[in-house]
């Protein structure tokens, strides 16, 4: 992403130039804040040094005050609870790391933390101000005690008060390599890595918590001064002619560097059915246009460039195409015409310079009784976003009327700078007020209900390049790494799937994921993650594995462990459950599949030994795709060890779900003579209807694993009415863990189980 001034040091970082950005000044401070946020370099003990590598003077930060708290515990907002550091060298190292050749040692210290503060809780009142003088620092603090304290028990004692002090911290990063027969080389780094506010709460003794808000500058001899490495954000927004540039210069890079990012594109030449044509003129009509009439005008050999919206449809969509009005969108459709969120991606695709843009309600006929041509471009889905230039997320938008181009206030407050030691060095620094997220990559996804939907989550598996559009800033997004506008890199290996990647295990990982999702119709649970599905299969073909898909599970090794799902948190009776599997108009996916169930799922840990077969199974396709959706009735028929459950789960004491000690939670637990057992159901059961016992007394346990002579588990399964050849037909509805003796069990005798 560098361009020619942008050179990267050996750490591989780069600084992108930004626009000028006004932004709230240090007048919006009041005295104190004003005080405390001021870097006074010599004060803090800085003092003037000579870099051999650099024409400029340099700040020499050993004078400065060293870190007095080490981070122990960080969550969410970069909030953590730290003790007093431990011991470092003589300088103020301590160590960090090390590798065959490598030691990496740290230093931290800070400037500020001269003026300890305090506010006396519930009203706060001295962060409140004058009537005159609102300090948006402490309006910012406020809110955050608020957040972070207000339902704590101490929160409206007479006594309590909360102590707080800010201060700018420093790291610097040393690393030595040492190779035999070679001499040893040093990799020095330093930055201005935040500034943190240090709370004293009233309960804590030897401990206290530290909020981080990130600083930023604009290139210039303030910004290399003080060592900062980032950007402020672009106050003109999103689409801001320098954001632009950065969103051109990394899909530049990836095109050109990245040969992961290539390796996904699993076809030549891939155009969609149907694209928009957006033009190039802003306020013309865009047309929407066949794959036949876009090949006819496409160089030979070259691929075409398109884009791909990701966003959230909401309660309604006002424009879409359907049978009646599919000739005269290929005609013109007018962008002012257009939900917010549409006018926004087809700015943006004339901004880049890409004339095609790919719209799911506009490029799919949405109004078929059929579906048909819904379903046909269901399954294309992995290839429409892995071939696409760059896929637009419209992350902040809760729906398509919502625009994503236009950033709310960033509440960024900039202060001015000039060194006490050298005077000529003067600019701005920046504060963003939301404060540093522990994992900004993911931070900006906790209130987007983009990032909630489940149709979402394929669409960000299966593209290859992102821009994301977040509340705070944009990212864009690849299988290679994460950059955000203001400079920050991250990576975000849960959502990167290429080929001859772990299957098993991204699968299962997947699947966790993916039914924590929201569908607005749970009949779509196998449909929306079809896309990701074909691309496994495809590229498992490709290296000489292939493998059935089974309604949402695959026919591996891992078989056992992924059909010992269990609900994160039943909410169903047994009838609501056994109303939902026998909803042929809404019908899923068959009982043992998780796609079954329309809600969150994990799996149990697996065990080494098998204990069963699958003898055959019968999944025919409800249209054209069984990866899309399954005829009702549906079976698998596993070979194995099954009986009637000697305890009733009811009988046994139940451990609701403890989020922290999952998955040792949310089940039954009985003690026997038949060992400890416990059970997970896939309902909530009704304890004063006379018919739950007589229903305790049918389940079956089928034996899916064991380890040793001292653990076996499995599936509980249900007798159901059985069908017309007068097959014994089961219901999948939990699973069980054995512990103790189980040759009660494994010494059953096999048969043939059919689930439906």
């Amino acid at each position: 992403m560098a361009s020619a001034s942008d050179e990267p040091d050996e750490f591989g970082t780069t600084a992108r130039h930004s626009a000028p950005n006004p932004a709230t000044t240090g007048d919006a401070l009041c005295d104190l804040c004003l005080q405390a946020l001021t870097i006074d370099d010599k004060l803090a003990g800085g003092t003037v040094t000579e870099a051999p590598d650099k024409e400029a003077p340099v700040l020499d930060l050993s004078g400065f005050a060293p870190q007095q708290w080490t981070r122990e515990d960080q969550k969410g907002l970069r909030h953590s609870r730290v003790r007093k550091r431990s011991e470092t060298d003589e300088f103020g190292w301590t160590h960090h790391g090390f590798g065959p050749f490598e030691k990496w040692r740290l230093r931290g210290t800070c400037a500020g933390n001269n003026h300890e503060r305090s506010a006396t809780p519930p009203t706060l009142p001295e962060l409140a101000g004058s009537a005159d003088q609102n300090c948006l620092f402490c309006s910012r603090l406020t809110e955050l005690f608020y957040e972070q304290y207000g339902e704590k028990s101490w929160w409206n004692l007479s006594d309590s008060r909360l102590r707080f002090s800010m201060q700018y911290e420093w790291e610097e990063l040393r690393i030595e390599i040492k190779k035999v027969g070679e001499e040893m080389t040093v990799h020095y780094r330093e930055m201005l890595d935040c500034l943190a506010v240090i709370v004293f709460r009233p309960e804590q003794y030897g401990e206290v918590d530290v909020y981080e808000f990130e600083v930023g500058a604009k290139p210039g001899n303030c910004r290399d001064w003080l060592k900062i490495m980032y950007n402020p954000l672009d106050i003109d927004g999103p689409a801001s002619k320098n954001n632009i540039e950065f969103m051109k210069s990394c899909i530049d890079e990836c095109v050109r560097e990245h040969l992961g990012c290539r390796d996904k594109l699993s076809k030549e030449n891939f155009i969609p059915t149907r694209l928009l044509d957006v033009g190039s003129a802003a306020g013309s009509d865009v047309r929407l246009r066949e794959r036949r009439e876009i090949l006819s005008e496409c160089l030979l050999g070259s691929q075409l460039k398109y884009a791909t919206l990701s966003y959230c449809w909401g309660s309604s969509l006002p424009l879409k195409t359907t049978d009646q009005t599919f000739e005269q969108h290929k005609i013109g459709i007018s962008v002012d015409g257009m939900p917010a969120t549409f006018q926004d991606a087809v700015k943006l695709a004339r901004e880049l310079g890409i004339r095609y843009l790919w719209i799911d309600a506009l490029c799919i006929i949405q109004d078929q009784v059929s579906k048909k041509d819904w379903e046909a471009e269901s399954v294309t889905m992995t290839d429409i976003f892995a071939h696409s230039y760059v896929t637009i997320c419209a992350a902040v938008s809760d729906s398509c009327f919502q625009n994503f181009l236009q950033r709310p206030s960033s509440r960024l407050l900039s202060l001015p700078f000039r060194s006490s030691l050298v005077p000529d060095i003067s600019g701005e620094y920046s504060i963003l007020l939301k404060g540093r997220e522990e994992r900004p990559e993911r931070a900006c996804f906790r209130s987007s209900r983009w990032s909630r939907r489940a149709w979402v989550w394929q669409e960000q598996v299966m593209a290859t390049r992102q821009l994301v559009f977040c509340e705070e800033a944009v990212q864009f997004r690849c299988n290679n790494k994460i950059v955000f506008e203001y400079g920050l890199e991250a990576s975000d290996l849960s959502m990167v799937l290429q080929k001859g990647s772990d299957y098993s295990r991204f699968w299962l990982e997947a699947v966790f994921v993916y039914s924590r999702r929201e569908l607005t119709f749970a009949h779509d649970r196998l449909s929306a993650i079809s896309g990701v599905a074909k691309f496994m299969q495809d590229s498992m073909k490709e290296l000489g594995e292939p493998t059935e898909y089974l309604a949402g599970l695959w026919l591996d090794k891992s078989l056992g462990y992924q059909l010992r799902w269990v609900c994160d948190e039943p909410k169903l009776s047994y009838n609501e459950m056994l109303e939902w599997l026998q909803d042929e108009e809404h019908y899923c996916a068959p009982s043992w599949s998780w796609a079954s169930r329309n809600t969150a799922i994990r799996c149990l840990r697996d065990r080494p030994g098998t204990e069963f077969q699958v003898v055959s199974y019968d999944l025919q396709p409800a249209n054209s795709d069984a990866m899309v959706a399954v005829k009702f009735g549906s079976s698998i028929t596993l070979g194995g060890k099954c009986r009637r459950t000697p305890i009733r789960p009811i009988s046994g004491i139940f451990t609701p779900r403890i989020p922290e000690r999952w998955p040792y939670s949310n089940y039954w637990k009985t003690s026997s003579p038949y060992g400890t057992m416990r059970f997970w159901l896939d309902w909530v059961p009704n304890l004063e209807d006379p018919e739950e016992s007589n229903r305790q007394d049918q389940l079956h346990l089928f034996l899916t694993s064991t380890e040793g002579d001292r653990f076996a588990g499995g599936l509980l399964v249900l007798p159901s009415e059985g069908d017309d050849s007068g097959r014994e037909l089961f219901y999948r509805v939990g699973a069980f863990n054995i512990d103790g003796d189980c040759q009660w069990l494994t010494e059953t005798p096999k048969r043939s189980v059919t689930i439906v």
